[in-house]
């Protein structure tokens, strides 16, 4: 018989896949150099993540902390009025 996980490393599996997936797609969303529709769609999945979960907040809400919320608020100023939608509703959610 192969090893079985138990639900709670199961849990604590998907919790850091799932905060792995946050970073990566901030870390896109954050980046200027990524192409728009890159970053379009990062914020997209960002901002869906951020609102199905208060622990993909928690996670967020730390790197906002380190590195602060300024890649975030300068996308606020982007000429693109996509990417500007998607940083104001991150933020909101924060």
């Amino acid at each position: 018989m192969g090893s079985q996980i138990n639900v709670p490393q199961l849990d604590h599996l998907l919790q850091l896949a799932q905060g792995n997936l946050v970073l990566k797609v901030y870390t896109i969303f954050i980046n200027e150099s990524s192409t728009a529709q890159l970053r379009r769609i990062s914020g997209k999945v960002l901002a869906e993540l951020l609102y199905d979960s208060e622990g993909n907040c928690q996670i967020i809400e730390e790197l906002a902390n380190k590195d602060s919320a300024r890649p975030i608020i300068n996308t606020l100023e982007c000429p693109d009025t996509v990417l500007s939608f998607f940083a104001s509703a991150i933020l909101r959610r924060l």
